[in-house]
Parts: structure tokens; sequence; C-alpha cells
């Protein structure tokens, strides 16, 4: 089916967005939201690593199975892009061939101390 995502579903998003990076301690990005038209995605990321920046966009026009949940589908596609940013200073020093062994500790531990902040502590 197609679905044509509604004012509501973009506010959905953005609060989901919103929520994922305060529980995932992402204060350091700076977030800003678009809704249009892409070809194939519910969702994606947009981001800048050196400036902390990325634009989280929802697609206008969603092509989903019939009978789906459509919230289910808006707060898990916010989810989803948040964790590109989880893992975007990885990505940029992966993709680094001259990567500083000491960001990528100083990371490394940040990952892992933000995993047990958001999931030890409720598990």
């Amino acid at each position: 089916m197609i679905y044509r995502t509604k004012n509501s579903d973009f506010e959905l998003f953005k609060k989901e967005a919103l929520k994922w990076q305060e529980i995932l301690g992402l204060k350091e990005w700076s977030l800003h939201f678009d809704w249009l038209l892409m070809d194939s995605a519910i969702a994606s990321v947009c981001y800048h690593v050196r400036d902390m920046a990325a634009t989280v966009r929802l697609n206008k026009k969603l092509r989903l199975p019939n009978g789906s949940d459509v919230k289910f589908i808006i707060r898990r596609a916010a989810f989803h892009e948040l964790m590109y940013l989880v893992t975007a200073r990885l990505a940029c020093i992966a993709v680094n061939r001259s990567y500083d062994e000491e960001e990528w500790t100083s990371y490394h531990h940040a990952l892992i101390r933000m995993l047990e902040n958001t999931l030890f502590t409720k598990y």
C-alpha cells in the first residue's frame, strides 16, 4: 500500500528522534528535520561529524505492506536513523586512512559507556 505521511506523522517522527537523542546521550548533536519525497526509504539521515549536525528526514510517501502499523514503523524509523549518529564517529574513523588511535580509543570508550548507561540500567 502507498501511505502518504501526514503532519501528525512528521511530528511523531521528530518527537521520537528527540526522545532517542536524549536516551542515547547524543546531546552534542544538533538535529534538524525534513519531510520530503524520497525514492524508496521510509526515512534517512545526513550528518556531518565535524560539525556534529544532522538532518533526519521522513519520506512523504511510504510503500508499506497492507495492514502495517504506520505509527510503529515511523517510531522505529526515527530510532533507526538516530542509531546512525551513535556510530557516525566510528564510521568516520573507519574510512579515514590516517585515523588517530587516541580518538578511536576515546570514542570506543564513549560508545560503550553510552550503551552501558542506556541498556545495562534497564535490563
